[in-house]
């Protein structure tokens, strides 16, 4: 029977984990990298897969991205252009640095991620993400979180 001052079946040594009567809490007994906790009513999760890397064509993929965050209204728009122009010429090179192809998107998508409207583009931005990540390989696949995407 659960502890009902942990919510769980152990004693943690305080009551900061009381249980409300609600079932929203998340306890876990370790590390939960790289793991997916889903609470809430009526949630689903859904795998996403990837492009092979191989049929993506990053320089494409990377001109979408400029074509679709080229209408945020931001101070950085300069900034914006300025590294994906740095990605779109190191991804053209015959043995392209995906390191830095991935550290100029990771910037690219900062800035834009802290425009306003955003959010009202992040649905465009997922195809080239997608493909983005599955170019750069699993290292990178972090920049799917940018698009609410997740390996």
């Amino acid at each position: 029977m659960p502890d009902q001052q942990t919510g769980g079946g152990g004693d943690l040594g305080t009551n900061r984990f009381r249980d409300s009567g609600s079932s929203r809490s998340v306890l876990t007994g370790g590390a939960v990298t790289g793991s997916i906790i889903v609470t809430g009513d009526n949630n689903a999760v859904t795998k996403i897969t990837l492009p092979a890397p191989e049929t993506v064509d990053m320089r494409a993929e990377l001109e979408a991205l400029r074509l679709i965050l080229k209408r945020l209204e931001t101070t950085r728009a300069s900034d914006i252009e300025k590294v994906l122009n740095a990605a779109q010429i190191e991804s053209a090179k015959l043995q392209p640095d995906r390191n830095k192809v991935c550290e100029h998107l990771t910037q690219v998508l900062t800035y834009a991620s802290g425009a306003a409207g955003f959010g009202y583009l992040v649905e465009k931005l997922v195809p080239p993400v997608r493909s983005a990540a599955a170019w750069l390989g699993s290292n990178w696949y972090d920049i799917l979180r940018f698009v609410g995407l997740s390996p």
